[in-house]
């Protein structure tokens, strides 16, 4: 059985699962959009019109990087570096969440001789448990 803590954690994962898998639902389609574009101008400008643009592997860097530039310009207006600067420090903050996030989202790998048994029939329970209130609140019955 799972402790009460173990428990609440379960728990508040599942609550966020539909929402992570959305946001990476909208990040893929925004890559795709990305890679659509960089098809369609890399061949509208010749066989290397694709070499300048930025990697769609890091768009929040490349967007970092053409900002930081921007801000070394003298010709940028002052009220524009205030923004420019909140700009860069918001992308800073989500490329630390991303980064968080793909963290989070790696599987762990366990030593090959390390083994864990447990009793699926208990493991099952345990999900059911969690997912209960939450089939419950969708109006989905269980078996």
């Amino acid at each position: 059985m799972l402790s009460g803590d173990a428990h609440a954690a379960l728990e508040f994962l599942c609550e966020q699962l539909p929402a992570s898998i959305e946001l990476c639902r909208s990040i893929e389609e925004k890559l795709q959009l990305n890679a659509n574009w960089r098809t369609r101008t890399a061949c509208g400008a010749g066989p290397n019109g694709g070499e300048h643009l930025p990697q769609p592997e890091n768009p929040l860097g490349s967007i970092k990087t053409i900002l930081q530039v921007q801000m070394e310009s003298p010709e940028l207006p002052e009220s524009m570096r205030g923004e420019t600067k909140m700009v860069l420090d918001e992308i800073g903050r989500l490329s630390a969440k991303l980064s968080q996030l793909l963290q989070f989202s790696r599987p762990t790998v366990r030593g090959g001789s390390v083994r864990a048994t447990c009793e699926v029939r208990t493991v099952i329970e345990e999900v059911i448990g969690v997912l209960g209130r939450e089939a419950e609140r969708r109006g989905i019955s269980s078996m």
